[in-house]
């Protein structure tokens, strides 16, 4: 299946709506975030650096509206054929 990625965070929540599965993942690295989410084909992923207050106000606003729509977290991805090994 094929993912499209966008970088602009309203577009993807416009997706988000009719999807019944919302997934998302956030990595940090000392002031570093990387945000991934994913609402049936369409993506999101963005960087953020955390010690810029306008960056920092962007992930945080992310942060809300992704536990206010319900979004699942994904803790590490497995290939099918490997999880029960």
């Amino acid at each position: 299946m094929t993912v499209y990625v966008v970088q602009d965070w309203k577009m993807f929540l416009e997706a988000v709506a009719g999807c019944r599965y919302r997934l998302y993942q956030i990595k940090k690295h000392k002031d570093i975030a990387i945000v991934r989410a994913r609402a049936g084909s369409i993506g999101f992923e963005k960087m953020f650096n955390l010690s810029k207050p306008e960056e920092r106000a962007e992930f945080e606003k992310i942060c809300e509206d992704i536990e206010m729509h319900g979004f699942t977290e994904v803790i590490k991805t497995v290939n099918d054929d490997e999880f029960f090994v």
